[in-house]
C-alpha cells in the first residue's frame, strides 16, 4: 500500500476521524508507544510481529509499496528493538492480484505463524 491509498480513503473525511490511523508512520508510533506499556505490565515481553507480503510483480504500485513499508518500520523500529519486529518478504511468482491467492500466496505461512503463536503460548 502507498500513500494513496489513504489519501483516497481521507478525501472525503474529516481529519479527526482517522486520529492516529492518519499516517502509516502515525500508526507505528502508537503502536509502539502502546506495545512498550504493555510490555511494562505484563509479565511476558514478547515483541508485536508483524510481517509484510509482497508481490513479486506489481504493475499496480511497483516497488512502490515495500520500500514505503520497509522504510517507515525500519524508523518505527529503531530503538524498539523487543517491542516490535517486522519482517518482509516478496512472494516468488505473484503479482498484484494473485498475491492473496490460498495455495500460491502467503495464507498458509500467516496461519501456520499463528498456529506455532498460539502452541507457544505467545500473544
Amino acid at each position: 500500500m502507498n500513500d494513496e491509498a489513504p489519501f483516497n480513503l481521507q478525501k472525503n473525511m474529516p481529519e479527526s476521524y482517522w486520529g492516529a490511523a492518519a499516517s502509516y508512520p502515525g500508526v507505528l508510533a502508537s503502536l509502539v508507544s502502546d506495545e512498550k506499556a504493555r510490555q511494562q505490565t505484563e509479565e511476558r515481553s514478547s515483541p508485536f510481529r508483524f510481517r509484510a507480503f509482497f508481490a513479486e510483480s506489481d504493475m499496480l504500485i511497483g516497488d512502490g509499496g515495500k520500500v514505503y513499508f520497509d522504510a517507515i518500520f525500519k524508523e518505527a523500529c529503531a530503538g524498539a528493538e523487543g517491542v516490535i519486529a517486522y519482517g518482509s518478504e516478496t512472494v516468488p511468482k505473484t503479482n498484484h492480484e494473485t498475491i492473496i491467492d490460498a495455495i500460491k500466496g502467503p495464507l498458509i505461512k500467516v496461519f501456520e505463524d499463528v498456529k506455532h503463536g498460539w502452541e507457544d503460548g505467545l500473544d
